[in-house]
């Protein structure tokens, strides 16, 4: 193999994804030599299939309570020093338009693309030298720095920085590159498993809602003492849509999930009221409709997801009435509860059956749709082996690990390209 020449690098990054390439661009700021490797044809990653689009690229509502992993406390200091206006300045002096939408999402104005055309130029204003097109081989200790074997060549460097990913989305490229890497070099990894993910419902389950696929409605999840107030969608197979997708990053194999389809409504006392007034209209109906009387329940104490801003409480016009049950959803639950029953002669049993599975829904899923259409990977390099405040490896100096290789992952919202953001500047100012 052949070692490039006449350009000696102080640093060798492997992978051209958000991490990669922030790290990139930072270390060269500040007048280092670097070397970005990837095997793509270009670089920027999974970031063009982010967002629509229009790459959903933070959050104003960074906090370490929105990332996942074995040590919560892990991500602090690197959150502590570059937060959401860090990334929205840079964004906004290369000339990308930013928006904000509900619940603090922050999105390219026009096309995820710029982001990486910034980078891109910022990289080459900077001299970063970018190796494409290079699959990596075999990483050694090269006396006290690293070498890089790829199917092109050799590259050496006294600094590693590992920003290869996780394993969800293979179809883009995704590998395990970063967890041998890890290992090889005496770091354990927490086994990787999908994270932000559909799940699939047990035959059973599967059965009764098998015509409601492609319907979506607002639900509250909870999962694991987490709940999370966002929409579900029916699938062929399950069930997806963010307010599943939050929970499956807390599901541990045989766990239930609790779904509330009218959260905010004590659906029990709308029942009992009706049925005790004679209702004539059935009670699929009265679920889809939310008639006028539906008693309102204050939101979830415990809720840990990021809840609507409630207009009426800020200032603004008063919020209009939440829809009610999709008619083919009330019609599945009332069947199931109450037969022909009319709502008016419903026993009592009958009417707590329905509340149930309207307000409480509890169901162990089958399992997940796997990390071939995961949005994150779980688990990953163990950070109890690196540095919270450079993201180098504690007992090797010189070897750093950043972004989704590491056990860290961002909960639906922008949080994990956040976290690459944030973990790249942490390493690339120790650099």
């Amino acid at each position: 193999m052949s070692t490039p020449r006449g350009n000696p690098s102080d640093i060798l990054i492997l992978g051209a994804g958000p991490a990669g390439l922030m790290c990139a661009y930072l270390a060269a700021a500040r007048g280092r030599r670097v070397r970005l490797i990837d095997k793509a044809a270009r670089i920027g990653g999974k970031l063009p299939l982010t967002g629509g689009g229009k790459c959903n690229f933070t959050n104003r509502n960074v906090a370490p309570e929105h990332f996942i992993g074995s040590n919560p406390n892990f991500v602090r200091s690197a959150l502590a020093r570059f937060g959401p206006d860090d990334i929205i300045a840079l964004f906004e002096a290369g000339g990308i338009a930013c928006e904000q939408r509900e619940h603090g999402r922050l999105f390219c104005m026009h096309s995820g693309r710029q982001i990486i055309t910034l980078f891109d130029r910022l990289c080459r204003e900077h001299r970063v030298q970018i190796s494409l097109n290079q699959t990596v081989q075999s990483v050694h200790r090269n006396g006290g720095g690293f070498e890089v074997h790829t199917q092109q060549g050799s590259f050496a460097a006294p600094v590693l920085v590992v920003a290869t990913g996780g394993v969800s989305y293979p179809q883009a490229g995704a590998t395990d590159l970063g967890y041998r890497i890890a290992r090889q070099f005496g770091l354990s990894v927490i086994e990787p498993r999908p994270g932000l993910v559909p799940l699939v419902l047990a035959p059973a389950d599967r059965a009764i809602f098998k015509d409601l696929a492609g319907v979506s409605l607002p639900v509250e999840v909870a999962c694991a003492g987490r709940v999370f107030r966002d929409d579900l969608l029916f699938t062929h197979r399950g069930l997806s849509g963010p307010a599943i997708l939050q929970a499956s990053c807390y599901l541990n194999p045989g766990q239930a999930i609790t779904v509330n389809f009218l959260p905010g409504v004590d659906v029990p006392a709308v029942l009992q009221r009706h049925k005790q007034q004679g209702a004539r209209s059935g009670a699929a109906r009265l679920l889809a409709e939310r008639p006028g009387g539906a008693v309102a329940l204050p939101a979830h104490p415990r809720s840990t997801g990021i809840l609507p801003v409630n207009p009426k409480r800020a200032g603004g016009p008063p919020a209009a009435p939440a829809p009610g049950l999709p008619m083919r959803l009330a019609r599945i639950l009332v069947d199931k509860h109450l037969f022909e029953t009319p709502l008016s002669q419903a026993t009592r049993s009958q009417l707590e059956a329905l509340a149930s599975a309207v307000g409480a829904w509890s169901f162990v899923p089958a399992g997940t749709e796997g990390l071939r259409v995961a949005e994150t990977t779980l688990g990953g390099v163990d950070t109890g082996g690196i540095s919270s405040g450079t993201m180098e490896a504690r007992h090797l100096p010189g070897l750093y690990f950043i972004g989704e290789v590491l056990d860290v992952a961002g909960q639906l919202g922008g949080y994990s390209l956040h976290w690459a953001w944030a973990g790249a500047n942490a390493a690339a100012n120790a650099l």
